[in-house]
């Protein structure tokens, strides 16, 4: 299972899906972990295609599928701009078709971001 991974280290509301790949990375076995800076470097399409990024308004890790869900967030980054923004237009193409985020409160501590998101990923690799 391949996770595309994004968020931006310098700002701490953005970064701990970036903070959290040292340890996933090794307790996660069988998971390749892809740090994206944008979603223009993404070169392949898998279906479905798994996404891991910070998130706000939320109290727990979770998984959706929606893009339609996805609020557009007050800019504060170009990132913020062009992730929700074009994985709806690539669906949109045909580019893909199904897609997996895993939203990670930006505001959770270190601990339980990781135990959430390891049992996440786990239950992912299962349905696979």
């Amino acid at each position: 299972m391949k996770i595309y991974v994004f968020g931006n280290i310098d700002f701490g509301f953005d970064s701990i899906a970036l903070r959290l790949l040292p340890i996933l990375s090794v307790k996660l076995d069988g998971v390749e972990f892809v740090t994206l800076e944008n979603i223009d470097e993404l070169t392949e399409f898998p279906n479905p295609i798994y996404i891991m990024d910070s998130a706000v308004g939320i109290r727990e890790v979770l998984v959706t599928d929606k893009l339609e869900a996805l609020e557009k967030p007050k800019s504060l980054s170009l990132h913020d701009f062009d992730l929700s923004w074009n994985l709806k237009l690539l669906k949109k193409l045909g580019k893909i078709n199904k897609v997996k985020i895993i939203a990670i409160p930006s505001t959770l501590d270190m601990y339980t971001a990781m135990n959430e998101t390891e049992e996440i990923i786990k239950k992912l690799l299962i349905l696979k």
